[in-house]
């Protein structure tokens, strides 16, 4: 929980170092891209972890990596984090400003899982209602997981709404115990 919250904090002061509309575009297409090497790349993530290795042989390396390929104030915040050895935290921080970019243009992510694979009929179904449902832009994530048994759940921020069979025969099950 603290380490999420401190990613806030970090992710909340590169926000607001965006001065444009523009440039939170560009910082954002950014941090994405640096999100998933932190999570496809286990000897990079390794790297930045690493309490061994100099403050200053990190910021030569992501130097190396990222001079004049970020915006100027996303490779100043590395050095930031570099310097308040902060730099383990990069993949919450990149989610947390993630999250906060999604708030601020009226975007919620959602995850759909299904037993089988779903039809765009259907996805567009339950996307038009928790567009009126929270009034705003959704981008969806699907995935099946054959454990389900039937039905579909769908994640919306911290809501679940479980249409599953299996959580059905769960609250059966319950039903019958308490009666």
């Amino acid at each position: 929980m603290r380490t999420y919250k401190l990613a806030k904090r970090y992710a909340k002061a590169l926000f607001q170092s965006a001065e444009t509309d523009s440039t939170l575009e560009k910082i954002h297409q950014q941090v994405r891209s640096l999100h998933e090497l932190v999570l496809q790349s286990e000897e990079f993530t390794r790297y930045l972890r690493n309490p061994i290795i100099s403050k200053e042989n990190k910021k030569e390396i992501l130097s190396k990596i990222f001079h004049n390929k970020l915006d100027p104030a996303l490779f100043s915040f590395l050095n930031f984090l570099v310097e308040k050895e902060r730099l383990e935290n990069l993949e919450q921080i990149c989610q947390a400003f993630h999250e906060l970019y999604l708030r601020q243009k009226g975007i919620m992510e959602i995850k759909i899982t299904s037993f089988a694979e779903m039809t765009k009929g259907q996805i567009t179904h339950i996307i038009e209602k928790l567009k009126k449902h929270f009034q705003k832009e959704i981008i969806v994530h699907t995935q099946e997981d054959k454990g389900l048994l039937g039905g579909f759940k769908v994640q919306a921020g911290d809501l679940i709404y479980d249409f599953t069979i299996k959580s059905q025969l769960k609250r059966f099950h319950q039903t019958i115990i308490n009666a």
